[in-house]
């Protein structure tokens, strides 16, 4: 993932439905303290893993990706990795957080 030589563009970093805000009947993305440049796979696995982690099957995420006009899923899978290993990571941090 970190040796793609993916075109790179502005991130949000952290694409998930909780970022996503109803503005007057606008979705609105919130929350840009991880932007950063990289290729637009990162923020599509993030709305991806979003999805799943919310309860979303795979075959749901795939209409998802189809409909954005994402039709390579092998080169999303490392980039999904990384987003669980980086969920799992907040997760931890988050649960030592709460319990100090």
């Amino acid at each position: 993932m970190f040796e793609a030589r993916l075109p790179v563009q502005a991130l949000h970093g952290d694409v998930s439905l909780s970022n996503l805000l109803d503005a007057d009947g606008r979705l609105v993305w919130s929350d840009f303290e991880d932007t950063f440049r990289g290729p637009v796979h990162w923020d599509v696995a993030s709305y991806a893993t979003s999805l799943s982690d919310r309860g979303a099957d795979s075959r749901f995420v795939a209409e998802v990706l189809d409909a954005y006009g994402w039709a390579d899923e092998q080169a999303l899978a490392p980039f999904v990795e990384a987003q669980e290993v980086y969920g799992e990571i907040w997760r931890l941090y988050d649960a030592q957080r709460r319990s100090s």
